[in-house]
């Protein structure tokens, strides 16, 4: 855990802001037990990770507790809160601050008690990192079968049909970025509207089938390429700047690096700037994403990968002046 204090501009939100709180359904030891869980559960699996909460002291085991997306979230969140009271503890008394970054802390618990943010199929966030590829093995499981070839696309555009002649390869994967994708908002929209109240069903067809054809057993992408032809004005950089977020919020490599490239700055801003206003409107991003203007850079404070709007004249132009 370093502190990074390079942070500059955005601060990380509190934990429980960004929508209203899950429902609690109990209390158990000062800790507010969630609904929409088994009984068995309750008692099985989230008390004792409680207690082993409340058993540790050491900041780098709460610390690692609160970012293991297998653990219970009201466990998560009370490691969570016992790191910031410590590191708060020891500023109030002038002492040493712990080695903690606080940002990257509550980055790792981002959504945990948010109602809207809760995951379908898994109890934790949406916005927690998905888990790594499991073992070599995986790869050997049936795969899907697929084609792109659309002989039909006359009668599809007569029709107003999708133009994508497949459903997502891996529906459970395509529905958990779909659930980031249409909430991320449109801010130069009268009305600030989010992509899912905005974009007509083709731009969710092509999202489904972007992040529909990741298998997550074995960390392979089965289609790797997708082209997207439509007239001006149809809001192209910002689809492309939605599904790059998306793309970085779902992604579990540390460090791992996503790009925009476009031809000039001018339009390399077309998509930074909506991918800007996507995190500065909503407040768990705002805490789970630090944007550097001054770089065209939006990085993920939990696994620190990042997504960058590359301009490919800013090179022939730091060429130009440094023949001069």
């Amino acid at each position: 855990m370093i502190d990074d204090h390079g942070d500059d501009g955005d601060d990380g939100a509190s934990a429980n802001s960004g929508g209203p709180q899950i429902p609690i359904v109990e209390t158990y030891r000062g800790v507010g037990i969630h609904d929409c869980q088994p009984m068995a559960r309750i008692v099985s699996v989230v008390r004792p990770a409680i207690d082993r909460v409340l058993a540790l002291s050491k900041l780098n085991d709460l610390f690692e507790f609160a970012r293991d997306v297998t653990k219970p979230p009201e466990a998560r969140l009370l490691a969570a809160a016992k790191c910031e009271a410590t590191f708060e503890i020891a500023t109030e008394d002038r002492r040493a601050r712990p080695n903690l970054d606080l940002a990257r802390l509550k980055a790792c618990v981002v959504g945990l008690d948010i109602a809207s943010c809760r995951d379908q199929l898994r109890f934790c966030s949406i916005y927690d990192t998905p888990a790594a590829p499991g073992a070599r093995g995986a790869d050997k499981l049936t795969l899907p079968t697929w084609s792109t070839a659309c002989p039909d696309w006359r009668a599809r555009i007569v029709n107003r049909r999708s133009l994508i002649p497949f459903a997502p390869l891996f529906a459970d994967e395509a529905a958990a970025a779909l659930r980031i994708f249409r909430g991320l908002k449109i801010v130069d929209v009268s009305g600030s509207p989010t992509i899912g109240e905005a974009c007509r069903p083709w731009v969710f067809d092509l999202a489904s089938a972007v992040f529909g054809a990741y298998d997550a057993a074995t960390g392979r992408r089965l289609i790797r390429y997708f082209f997207l032809l439509v007239s001006k004005k149809n809001s192209k950089s910002t689809i492309a700047a939605g599904i790059m977020l998306t793309a970085l919020l779902r992604n579990w490599r540390e460090s791992g690096e996503f790009y925009i490239i476009a031809p000039s700055r001018e339009i390399a801003d077309n998509s930074f700037f909506p991918a800007r206003d996507m995190v500065r409107s909503d407040e768990n991003l705002r805490s789970l994403l630090h944007v550097r203007e001054d770089h065209r850079i939006i990085r993920h404070r939990g696994t620190n990968a990042f997504l960058k709007v590359v301009a490919a004249d800013s090179r022939r132009q730091e060429n130009d002046r440094s023949l001069d």
